[in-house]
């Protein structure tokens, strides 16, 4: 196709879980080095998400159901971050429903290279 005639074709509306943000299918990758807020990241803007608050305005979205797997971090780790998280968004009006927000601590790690891991992570 001819960039002149791809250019004039119509936008579609993106099929928004975080809207402005994340639509459905899309992927979001973090790089950084080692503590430099990575998990921090992804737990307050699933914890957010998953209360239908949106992760950097003052406004409300859909509710949305979320999967965690930390394959890095123990519980003991993630534990006093996502209670302070989901203390937070209780406290603006938005708790988390349960099952909305679901979580697999895997501290020793995925090794998506061997069959076995790859399989584990897409029944999840």
């Amino acid at each position: 196709m001819d960039l002149v005639d791809f250019l004039e074709g119509a936008d579609d509306e993106p099929d928004w879980v975080i809207p402005g943000v994340l639509a459905r299918w899309e992927r979001l990758m973090t790089t950084a080095g080692e503590g430099g807020g990575k998990s921090l990241l992804l737990r307050q803007i699933l914890m957010r998400a998953a209360a239908g608050l949106h992760p950097w305005k003052k406004a409300r979205i859909e509710p949305v159901r979320v999967l965690h797997i930390d394959a890095e971090n123990a519980a003991d780790q993630a534990r006093p971050w996502l209670r302070r998280m989901a203390k937070a968004a209780a406290d603006e009006g938005a708790p988390v429903d349960r099952n909305r927000f679901m979580l697999r601590m895997i501290p020793q790690g995925l090794d998506v290279t061997q069959a076995a891991d790859r399989a584990w992570l897409a029944r999840w």
